[in-house]
């Protein structure tokens, strides 16, 4: 069997993906109250509630860290505002 870890502990897990969260979701509040409160209300009900109230954790977290110290890629946090101003992908009827 092969075998391809990509986090040894929850914890782990957690802060590995707290700098890519908020940015999948385009660094807007809004994405992230909708992911967040969509994502809950899809599978609290279902064999997965521990999961989706973690993975919300995550993205609120990931949202917060960004928006207080900016996005740190093992050097000094680089700001949400020069995280913006340098993405390469622009929403569709977004001028820059």
């Amino acid at each position: 069997m092969i075998a391809c870890p990509w986090y040894h502990s929850l914890l782990g897990l957690v802060r590995g993906v707290e700098k890519n969260l908020f940015a999948a979701l385009d660094y807007s509040l809004l994405k992230m109250v909708s992911a967040s409160a969509g994502l809950i209300w899809l599978t609290v009900a279902l064999p997965l509630p521990l999961a989706a109230l973690l993975t919300a954790y995550m993205i609120w977290r990931s949202a917060i860290l960004t928006m207080v110290r900016g996005v740190a890629w093992g050097g000094p946090p680089v700001p949400l505002a020069e995280l913006k101003a340098a993405r390469v992908y622009r929403p569709a009827g977004r001028a820059r």
